[in-house]
């Protein structure tokens, strides 16, 4: 009896470890602007100066929240070198603070701007900004050539990425999550993985990074992945991300300067998972869906020598400027199934490869020759709401496009939710690419003939939006993709100004309900 008390005792004692640690996990505060690292760090006015100090002092389910500022590495080192690790029920999460839009930068001597050598750990809704605005492509070259003088020298201030999964060879970080995040103007990568397993990207803008690296990099990288245990099913997902204007320039240093040449670029790459390449036989499955990725100099979604990937409901568009990759291509891979996808070439580009490990199916190729095709794939223009090679690009689904209840509906073979977060299907069955067709996400509203028409603008907006011309007690409600209410107000002046300031950089869609109980929606761009 006393064994068996004992033994209750001591489970009951490490539960009660267990909820403490998880119940009071301890959250600190970092101000670029007002902090010091000698504060204590728990509180918005004793907060540290730096990111790296708050995730010294940070453990399992705690956060970091960074507040306003620009937190900048110039000399060897980066900004957060994450080396602890949190744990499978309480990640420790790094994220502005409320209200706040905290800039992550990295030049001069710094590699990188974030390192992660450690596990369970989120990055989330924050910005990652590079110096590609004060760099030239002469001086990128220059500094290539000097990568082969004697002595050679290596010039960081060209190569400086922004995210790094993994730069100790001696462990393999696990289960983290880039979520939310803007990543851009790096001249090297801009999100890349390594050794690391169970990775998730998602939900990022990631543009105009790779410009003047020598190293071949891409807007986001997945790079020799280690698996740390022999699960076979999904691990690596990378989705719902935006990815633009990423391209190299200057020649990959290979350490044969007679054999370098301009290399990648690609707005997502899944490279060197099957054992090549001196890398690991990653075991594990990759799920790339819901991403849309356009005007990339290398492929929209190359996967090099990858196996096991499946490449579902994604949206590609004018890639390859460069160095003419195909839109969506499994090159020299196995196993790897390209489903319900929308590929529109560049001029004189194409849509995909020859690909003899690749299974395409329920595919729309457009502008372009397709080299391998499935029974359901068909040739049509997508019917895009706006095509452009920048922001303003709008890759959504005009109501007559021949993407819409066409795709395939099996299981495994499209994406249950689009880019959006809409549930699929809503018609019949899946759209192809990563927007679902549906009224609301396209802003498609059936008015009555009584209804105002109302002027909302500017939009895109930034700080201020003004609707002109709703009546007196109209309710104006904002709703985010995922369907949660963001804001509401009772208007009392035909022209209502709404502040939006401290909303997050995003699409929103705007209802207007008048007291008549008829309502207009629409979207609402918040940049």
């Amino acid at each position: 009896m006393n064994t068996q008390l004992q033994k209750h005792s001591a489970l009951l004692s490490l539960y009660f470890t267990l909820f403490l640690s998880h119940a009071f996990a301890q959250d600190y505060y970092v101000s670029a602007l007002s902090g010091s690292d000698s504060n204590t760090g728990l509180s918005t006015t004793t907060a540290f100066a730096t990111i790296q100090k708050g995730a010294d002092m940070v453990g399992a389910g705690g956060t970091v929240f960074i507040m306003n500022g620009v937190y900048n590495k110039t000399t060897n080192g980066a900004v957060l070198n994450f080396t602890k690790s949190g744990t499978s029920s309480a990640y420790i999460t790094f994220k502005p603070y409320p209200g706040h839009n905290p800039v992550i930068s990295a030049s001069g001597d710094s590699w990188d701007a974030v390192i992660i050598n450690g596990s369970y750990v989120i990055l989330d809704g924050l910005e990652f900004k590079g110096i590609n605005a004060n760099l030239t492509l002469s001086g990128a070259n220059n500094a290539y050539l000097q990568s082969y003088g004697n002595p050679a020298v290596y010039n960081a201030n060209y190569n400086t990425n922004g995210i790094v999964g993994v730069k100790n060879p001696t462990t393999t970080p696990h289960h983290i999550i880039v979520r939310n995040c803007k990543v851009h103007d790096f001249p090297g990568n801009g999100i890349t993985f390594g050794p690391c397993d169970y990775v998730t990207v998602e939900g990022n803008t990631v543009y105009n990074n790779s410009w003047y690296t020598m190293y071949a990099t891409s807007g986001i990288s997945i790079f020799g992945p280690k698996p740390m245990d022999a699960v076979t099913t999904y691990k690596i997902f990378i989705r719902g991300n935006i990815c633009h204007n990423n391209f190299t320039q200057v020649k990959w240093r290979r350490g044969n300067q007679s054999q370098d040449i301009v290399s990648d670029g690609n707005g997502i790459i899944l490279d060197a998972n099957n054992g090549t390449q001196g890398k690991p036989v990653y075991t594990g499955r990759t799920l790339v869906e819901n991403n849309v990725s356009y005007n990339n100099g290398g492929g929209g979604i190359h996967a090099f020598q990858a196996a096991r990937v499946d490449i579902i409901n994604n949206t590609a568009y004018n890639n390859g400027t460069i160095v003419g990759y195909p839109e969506i291509d499994g090159q020299s891979g196995t196993d790897v199934k390209i489903y319900n996808n929308i590929m529109y070439a560049r001029s004189g580009g194409n849509c995909n490869g020859n690909d003899a490990g690749a299974t395409y199916n329920y595919n729309i190729y457009f502008n372009g020759p397709a080299y391998k095709k499935g029974a359901d794939d068909i040739v049509a223009d997508p019917q895009f709401v706006k095509l452009a090679f920048d922001a303003t690009a709008d890759f959504r689904l005009k109501s007559t496009s021949p993407a819409i209840n066409t795709g395939s509906n099996l299981t495994g073979q499209y994406s249950t939710k689009d880019i959006l977060g809409v549930n699929r299907p809503v018609g019949t069955k899946p759209d192809r690419g990563a927007y679902e067709y549906s009224s609301i996400a396209t802003g498609v509203t059936t008015l009555s003939k009584n209804e105002n028409v109302y002027n909302v603008y500017p939009n895109p907006a930034t700080d201020y939006v003004f609707f002109e011309g709703v009546q007196c007690n109209s309710v104006i409600e904002l709703y985010d993709v995922l369907g949660r209410k963001v804001f509401n107000l009772i208007s009392n002046v035909s022209n209502t100004k709404i502040d939006i300031s401290g909303l997050e950089p995003a699409i929103y869609f705007y209802k207007i309900i008048n007291d008549g109980n008829t309502s207009q929606t629409g979207k609402l761009i918040k940049e």
